[in-house]
């Protein structure tokens, strides 16, 4: 009775839509990607309700990898780059959480970003400028910007570079 009493549970939220997936403090709303190295979730904090994004090390190179990016970024803070909010280790593997930004990559916007003006193409191109030379400033080099790595928000025309 009470295992049918739990499949009945997880069944009637997943018709609702309801993710039951816990990480740490978060509670997983989908999951973004995933590969060998990493699973990339979109997740709320339990604490404060925020939305974040976590990259989750399935790899020791990854590990390593997001540690590293953690070190960096934690004491960075200026507009296109996205806050890190925490680092941990949950069930043996390591994770980033980083602030929420609501856009779309460049490389799955380009049938939208096309139909720009050029003027608009142009105002955007020297956001992503800004934002790199932010960057560099503080001796911080990207070593992989390409069109995934740049998202972008139509509405409110704010770009992010992300990792």
């Amino acid at each position: 009775v009470f295992i049918y009493s739990w499949i009945l549970i997880l069944l009637t939220g997943l018709l609702h839509g309801f993710n039951f997936m816990k990480w740490n403090n978060y509670t997983i709303l989908k999951t973004l990607q995933e590969n060998s190295d990493s699973i990339v979730y979109f997740a709320e904090s339990d604490s404060n309700g925020k939305k974040v994004i976590l990259k989750v090390s399935k790899t020791s190179y990854f590990a390593w990898k997001i540690k590293n990016e953690y070190q960096i970024l934690k004491d960075v803070q200026f507009p296109g780059i996205s806050e890190i909010i925490d680092f941990s280790e949950y069930n043996s593997n390591p994770y980033l959480a980083m602030e929420f930004f609501d856009g779309v990559s460049l490389s799955l916007a380009k049938p939208e970003f096309l139909k720009l003006s050029f003027t608009h193409k142009i105002q955007f191109f020297i956001k992503i400028c800004e934002v790199l030379i932010d960057i560099h400033k503080n001796k911080i080099i990207h070593k992989d910007i390409k069109p995934s790595n740049i998202l972008i928000n139509f509405s409110n025309q704010v770009i992010r570079i992300i990792a």
